[in-house]
C-alpha cells in the first residue's frame, strides 16, 4: 500500500480533518475521509500534522461590556491572536494596541497579528482609528494583519479601508481560509 507523501491537517470541522494532501503526485482537500476515498486511495496515512489550535490559552486576557467581548492571547512568539464578539469598543482597541506593544517589546521579534471577528456586529469609529494609526505608527514591527470578517459587510469594508492605508493587512470570509494562513505562520515560527 502507498504512503501519503505530504498530508496537512488545516482545521478540524464538525468531526472531519480537513486535509491538503498530496498521494502519488495528486494533489487534493477536503476531509481525511472523504479526500482519500475520491481519490480511491486504500493506504494508510504516514504523516499528519495537527491543525495549530486557534483557542485562547492561559496568558489570555479579557475585556467584556454586556454581550460584547474581545479575548487577546499570544499563542507563540511573533503572533497575537483575538476574538471579538459583538460590538467592539474603544477600550477593547486599546487592550489589542497595548498587548501589541508589549508583545513586541518582549520578543524583539515582527508580530502576525490574527483577528477572528466574524462575530463582530459593529464597531466604534474610534477602533478603526486606533487601528490605522497603530499600523501606520509601526508599519517594520509587524508581519501581517489578518482578518476573519466572516459575512460582516460593515466590518469587511472598514478593514479593506484600513488596508488602503496600512500595508499587509487581509480580510478572510471563510474560517477555513483564515485558519490556513494562521496556521501557515505559526508552523513557520515554530520551526
Amino acid at each position: 500500500m502507498q504512503d501519503a507523501q505530504a498530508v496537512d491537517a488545516v482545521q478540524p470541522w464538525r468531526g472531519h480533518v480537513l486535509l491538503d494532501c498530496a498521494v502519488e503526485g495528486v494533489r487534493s482537500s477536503g476531509c481525511a475521509r472523504c479526500a482519500l476515498v475520491t481519490l480511491g486511495w486504500t493506504g494508510r496515512v504516514s504523516s499528519v500534522r495537527q491543525p495549530y489550535s486557534f483557542e485562547p490559552s492561559s496568558n489570555a486576557r479579557c475585556v467584556s461590556h454586556g454581550t460584547s467581548s474581545l479575548t487577546l492571547w499570544s499563542p507563540c512568539e511573533g503572533v497575537v491572536a483575538t476574538i471579538a464578539v459583538g460590538r467592539v469598543t474603544k477600550e477593547m482597541a486599546l487592550l489589542v494596541t497595548e498587548s501589541l506593544e508589549q508583545h513586541v517589546s518582549q520578543t524583539g521579534i515582527r508580530v502576525s497579528i490574527f483577528h477572528e471577528w466574524g462575530q463582530v456586529q459593529t464597531y466604534e469609529a474610534a477602533v478603526r482609528t486606533i487601528f490605522v494609526n497603530w499600523g501606520l505608527k509601526h508599519l517594520r514591527r509587524y508581519e501581517g494583519i489578518h482578518f476573519l470578517v466572516g459575512q460582516n459587510h460593515l466590518l469587511n469594508m472598514g478593514v479593506r479601508v484600513g488596508a488602503m492605508v496600512v500595508p499587509s493587512v487581509h480580510s478572510y470570509a471563510e474560517r477555513k481560509d483564515f485558519l490556513a494562513a494562521y496556521s501557515q505562520v505559526v508552523a513557520h515560527l515554530q520551526r
